[in-house]
């Protein structure tokens, strides 16, 4: 990482801008050898004056210079990966405690495991720092050691949960679920986990009886009434229903007049003519046939007629 690279140059009082410290800035290798050496040790304020010679003091300020070159690397980097990288941590640390579901086709082991691995890179994730914050110096390097503990992790994990996992691990043992080891409070979810399945696929079971029993009921209901209508159908195909045709219904089409339901309905809405209606409106057509059938004979005599005279 150059930036980080150059930081540090920066931080130990060289010029970055010279050709000579080009090759240091910009290559791996050549940059660790200078991090490593007395004077840079000293610079940078990792080695006391006059323990240049000391070799454990050295030792033990590499090392401290060394870590700090890894936080510079890993601020850099997050300038890289996040828009706005000095949030980013807690965003994630966020959702890693609050937001998250465990989901139902993956086990309590599946899940424990894969929250304690996004735990762990939580805590190698650019750690949080403010708007104007311009060095890797300048960021909460404790944060993350505090906020992602033991503990912690256990309580997120436990959040993921759903609630009857929740409700078994506070009522069903008497030791604390904070308290358990990890194999003790794995195993106490892969109970719970056993009876939800055996519970789920007797439910499932369940609901697939019922659905073949309604669809056999369904296919007894046809068989029954299908040689009857298959009979009438027979005869007719299409269906007329002469109570609903009369009380303006759209569904006069669907049913016979025998197969009726709705005739007492109808009858009660007002909206079936009366027997002396019926009987009436009957008479009525039959005379208006009687007298249009006249009417004709009487048009074709008067035809006749005319024609007899035009011959004479």
């Amino acid at each position: 990482m150059t930036d980080a690279r150059i930081e540090f140059l920066e931080h130990c009082g060289e010029d970055t801008s010279l050709p000579n410290v080009y090759v240091t800035k910009t290559n791996e290798t050549a940059f660790e050898n200078w991090l490593k050496t007395s004077n840079t040790l000293i610079d940078g304020r990792w080695l006391p004056n006059g323990q240049g010679l000391n070799l454990d003091a050295k030792e033990r300020a590499r090392i401290v210079a060394f870590l700090e070159y890894e936080r510079a690397i890993k601020w850099n980097l997050g300038k890289i990966l996040w828009k706005d990288h000095g949030e980013a941590y807690e965003n994630h640390y966020y959702y890693f405690m609050f937001q998250i579901v465990k989901p139902y086709s993956m086990t309590v082991k599946e899940y424990e495991y894969t929250m304690k691995t996004y735990a762990n890179k939580l805590k190698i994730m650019q750690p949080p720092s403010m708007k104007k914050c311009e060095s890797y110096s300048g960021a909460n390097w404790t944060i993350q050691e505090k906020q992602l503990d033991e503990q912690s992790i256990r309580r997120a994990i436990f959040n993921g949960l759903p609630k009857p996992y929740k409700k078994h691990l506070r009522s069903g043992y008497e030791q604390d679920w904070r308290q358990m080891d990890d194999a003790t409070f794995v195993s106490a979810m892969a109970d719970f986990e056993a009876e939800d399945r055996t519970s789920q696929e007797d439910k499932k079971a369940e609901a697939e009886r019922n659905k073949q029993n309604h669809k056999n009921r369904n296919n007894s209901n046809q068989g029954q009434g299908g040689s009857k209508r298959g009979r009438r159908n027979d005869n007719n195909d299409k269906k007329f229903c002469k109570w609903c045709k009369q009380a303006k219904s759209k569904f006069f089409d669907n049913h016979n007049t025998d197969d009726c339901t709705m005739k007492d309905t109808w009858q009660k809405q007002g909206k079936l003519k009366t027997q002396k209606e019926v009987h009436t409106i009957e008479s009525l057509a039959s005379t208006q046939e009687k007298q249009t059938a006249l009417l004709a004979k009487l048009i074709k005599k008067l035809d006749s007629d005319d024609d007899e005279e035009a011959n004479h």
